[in-house]
């Protein structure tokens, strides 16, 4: 006689209606109805997420139980453009996923712990003032950088969100706060820091318009700390608006829907131009929304 499943079993969370959503949501090109089927297809991820950790029992990372399974709900949630039809079954290949996220994290963590030097190996000439001084450097540069950063988004604010204005500018505002009070934020945890991005001056914002808002200025950022860190002065505002022939063949030719590697993002930065620029070009050969 069979065993009975438990009330609280993954089947039940993750049934063959998830993992038709799944396929759907990876070839979907509205996001409302993206944001739809992730509604249903998230709880099931929470759940494997849940079941492993209690399974592998990562005792070595320093993370709240709570916190990592969303660490590796997250971390699923990114690899779900692997699942396609025909390649195998969406829960085996996520169970997997999830089992490994947490051995691997496990086994990093007691690497870490289990690290130690000897004094055989430390340099005679060596003296722990030397170090202090070297870590207050690079404090100090690493605060240079990010204010003069901040600065930078605040004289181009309107630039980098024209294209989103509505809600764009309140997440730029509340990142540039944050980042200026980095120092005084108790609990620098990722998810802790998405919800609360998006719940802004009453806008309720979803998860997929901030990660575009942080793409528009990653690249941005990119090129602005080698400028800074070369001339210790602000850069001039990314002025190239548009790609050349060569360059639109190439992200057109190239282009790997729901690869981040072969997507807008990438592309931007090779190219040195806005985000939105690149949206723009693939979106007149029909292969990604603005």
């Amino acid at each position: 006689m069979p065993r009975k499943k438990s009330p609280d079993s993954i089947s039940n969370y993750f049934n063959d209606e998830v993992e038709a959503a799944i396929l759907k949501y990876n070839t979907s090109t509205s996001h409302n109805e993206k944001e739809i089927l992730f509604r249903l297809i998230y709880p099931a991820l929470h759940k494997i997420a849940e079941v492993f950790y209690n399974k592998i029992k990562p005792v070595y990372v320093p993370i709240e139980p709570l916190d990592f399974q969303m660490d590796c709900t997250a971390f699923l949630a990114d690899k779900l453009y692997h699942i396609k039809e025909g390649k195998g079954k969406a829960f085996s290949y996520m169970t997997v996923t999830a089992r490994n996220f947490y051995i691997g994290a496990n086994m990093k963590a007691y690497s870490k712990l289990n690290k130690h030097v000897t004094l055989d190996y430390v340099n005679e000439v060596w003296d722990i003032k030397d170090t202090v001084n070297e870590d207050n450097d690079n404090k100090e540069t690493t605060e240079g950088l990010l204010n003069a950063f901040c600065d930078y988004l605040e004289t181009n604010k309107l630039e980098l969100t024209k294209n989103k204005a509505r809600k764009g500018l309140p997440i730029l505002n509340e990142i540039i706060r944050m980042i200026r009070e980095i120092d005084s934020i108790e609990n620098f945890n990722r998810r802790i820091i998405m919800n609360n991005l998006t719940k802004i001056d009453g806008l309720k914002i979803d998860r997929h318009y901030i990660t575009i808002i942080f793409n528009r200025f990653q690249s941005h950022y990119i090129k602005f700390k080698k400028h800074w860190l070369k001339y210790r002065t602000q850069m001039p505002y990314i002025d190239k608006k548009d790609l050349t022939q060569e360059e639109i063949n190439y992200c057109i030719e190239h282009y790997k829907e729901n690869n981040w590697l072969l997507g807008p993002t990438t592309f931007a930065k090779m190219f040195n131009v806005d985000e939105y620029v690149v949206r723009k070009e693939l979106n007149k050969a029909g292969l990604c929304t603005i």
